[in-house]
């Protein structure tokens, strides 16, 4: 079942983007997952760059662990508003795994190019990771999207909770956080795993500490150009 749980998260997670822009900012006025507000700082141009996904996150924490191909569907989907777009994914193992079977495992998913324009094609995006299950229902978003701005970062995230329903094979539900972000450079949406034996409410899941996680995500997988 890990597979599968895998498989799906895999699939639906890389990119609410925009650097937080566009009309999610107007229709989710920007909280935490208590209902605070959470203050907004205005984003720093990012200098250019691509997407480099290294062996290893968050200090060696969780490790890269699935060998499999990046979505070009994902790319081809985005090329109306992204130059040359290069699909890049990974999969993380989190420090539980393998002592235990279901993570939590991080998945990162996007795209790098030159994004024209970035609102529309976070937007497309999403649209395509959430549809992108053809034997299973879209995912669901539960919670959010919200703006925040972790702390230490001038750059916005576009957050949420997910929530997916596995109909083929065992038949469960899971919901975890999703974090993601468009720029001049790239359209890239990371997710966490939550454990399928063990639910969770998605008003427990913390939105605001898993964006402080994705915002260091981030610095490690940016590759300047020289």
């Amino acid at each position: 079942m890990r597979s599968l749980v895998r498989t799906t998260v895999f699939a639906t997670t890389i990119a609410m983007l925009t650097a937080c822009g566009g009309s999610e900012q107007a229709a989710y006025p920007p909280s935490d997952s208590a209902g605070q507000k959470i203050t907004q700082a205005p984003a720093a141009p990012a200098a250019p760059y691509r997407l480099s996904l290294p062996p290893s996150l968050l200090g060696g924490t969780y490790k890269d662990s699935d060998p499999s191909e990046p979505d070009e569907n994902l790319a081809d989907g985005v090329s109306a508003w992204v130059d040359q777009p290069v699909s890049v994914r990974a999969t993380y193992d989190g420090p539980n795994y393998p002592k235990k079977n279901y993570g939590p495992f991080i998945a990162i998913n996007g795209v790098h190019g030159t994004v024209l324009a970035p609102a529309p094609a976070r937007e497309e995006f999403l649209r395509l990771l959430d549809h992108s299950r053809k034997s299973e229902p879209p995912a669901k978003t539960v919670i959010g999207p919200k703006t925040i701005v972790p702390a230490g970062s001038s750059e916005p995230l576009s957050c949420r909770v997910v929530e997916r329903a596995h109909t083929t094979g065992d038949d469960f539900t899971v919901v975890g956080p999703e974090c993601s972000w468009a720029d001049a450079s790239a359209i890239v949406n990371i997710s966490e795993s939550t454990d399928p034996t063990q639910p969770i409410r998605a008003s427990d899941i913390g939105l605001a500490a898993f964006a402080t996680k994705v915002a260091t995500i981030r610095n490690e997988i940016r590759a300047p150009l020289s």
